[in-house]
């Protein structure tokens, strides 16, 4: 890795990207500051949340001359979106102190390159969903930790959602497809997704997944007829979302419901009671 900044001056630095000015922000340059970050202990990084703002970095690397103060990359390129850093360096700063997780890489595995190479719109389903937003996601999803994981929702719709497949690979699909659709509903809202299938623990308690995570929520997205969950099962559902506020509050992170099908009164006044955020439809 290029040096951009003098090793002599790390760990003064490291100190300093914690309440650095935009400016400075953008002085720095969006990959130097991560690297620091990283090596030297400034912060504890989420993986998953910084993963979720690279397309954001690559944005602002290619703004070019912009703005008044303009830095290089280790790649040499300009960066000019000062703001974005910044936002970039506070998210991290926020979740690295709610838990502990290991930086990792994004790999796309060859089950799902295999699926992607072989994508054609024209062999896809309608009654999954809505096949745009599929062409979309898969652009803005595929480096999206845990979209095309073995149980990610991005591969579960390309493996299951062609015409012909049988009615439960379809139900399968199709229940992906919601999560999907989802996580672009939450991009236009001003979202960045940091994670597909998030599993998360308070303490020695069960470990609980959450469909999606933002760079701010934590969100399980259901697909169900309540009128028969309340009539067999309300209460385990009950419990387990209740598990997930608890974990997303230790994490700093609002919990979130996103539901396809229409939330009758009684639950939805469960949710306003236990403070749950919750969207239907």
């Amino acid at each position: 890795m290029q040096q951009l900044i003098d090793e002599s001056v790390v760990p003064i630095l490291c100190e300093q990207v914690k309440t650095v000015s935009l400016k400075d922000a953008a002085r720095f340059g969006s990959k130097a500051i991560a690297d620091v970050m990283l090596l030297h202990g400034a912060t504890k990084v989420i993986s998953s949340v910084a993963k979720g703002f690279t397309s954001t970095l690559l944005d602002c690397m290619r703004k070019g001359t912009q703005a008044v103060d303009v830095a290089a990359t280790v790649e040499g390129v300009p960066v000019a979106c000062a703001e974005e850093i910044a936002s970039f360096m506070k998210t991290v700063e926020e979740v690295g102190g709610g838990a502990e997780i290991t930086a990792d890489v994004v790999t796309i595995s060859s089950r799902a390159r295999k699926a992607l190479d072989a994508f054609k719109i024209i062999e896809y389903d309608p009654i999954i969903g809505d096949l745009s937003k599929l062409e979309k996601a898969i652009d803005k999803f595929k480096n999206i930790p845990g979209a095309l994981e073995n149980n990610g929702p991005l591969l579960k719709v390309l493996e299951l959602g062609k015409k012909g497949a049988k009615p439960g690979c379809l139900r399968t699909a199709h229940g992906a497809m919601y999560e999907i659709e989802a996580a672009l509903e939450l991009i236009e809202e001003g979202e960045e997704i940091a994670a597909f299938g998030k599993q998360l623990r308070l303490g020695d308690k069960a470990m609980r997944e959450f469909d999606i995570m933002t760079s701010t929520k934590l969100i399980e997205c259901k697909n169900i007829d309540w009128s028969e969950a309340i009539k067999k099962n309300i209460n385990d559902i009950y419990g387990q979302l209740g598990e997930q506020l608890t974990i997303a509050k230790s994490h700093n992170k609002v919990f979130e419901v996103r539901s396809k099908n229409a939330i009758p009164v009684e639950v939805k006044n469960w949710f306003i009671k236990n403070g749950i955020q919750f969207f239907e439809g």
